[in-house]
């Protein structure tokens, strides 16, 4: 709960506090905030995996298994697409950057 306020907190500060001379680089970094967010909030609350440590296993406790009663596996399939969305977000920031920093030389 305290990392999704803090998200909500720095997502309203980049979108309001942000100086002109870095907007371009802000819709990349609201993306991989946003998605960070949303990965936080798939795997600590919906999905809430209990690893069993010896065997390959584990068991879900989120809200989409309990309550929701959906397979282990739909959460899993959520859980590798928002990290996929994680990762693309970091190369499109980084892709911004070495463009941005090539067109200055």
């Amino acid at each position: 709960v305290v990392t999704h306020v803090l998200s909500i907190v720095v997502i309203y500060l980049m979108v309001t506090a942000t100086p002109e001379s870095a907007r371009p680089l802000t819709r990349y970094l609201l993306l991989l905030q946003i998605s960070i967010t949303l990965t936080d909030l798939n795997f600590g609350l919906l999905f809430c995996p209990i690893s069993l440590a010896p065997a390959p296993a584990g068991i879900c406790n989120g809200l989409l298994c309990v309550y929701c009663r959906l397979p282990p596996h739909i959460g899993l399939i959520l859980t590798f697409f928002s990290l996929g969305l994680v990762s693309l977000s970091v190369v499109l920031c980084l892709h911004h950057k070495y463009v941005t920093i090539s067109r200055l030389a």
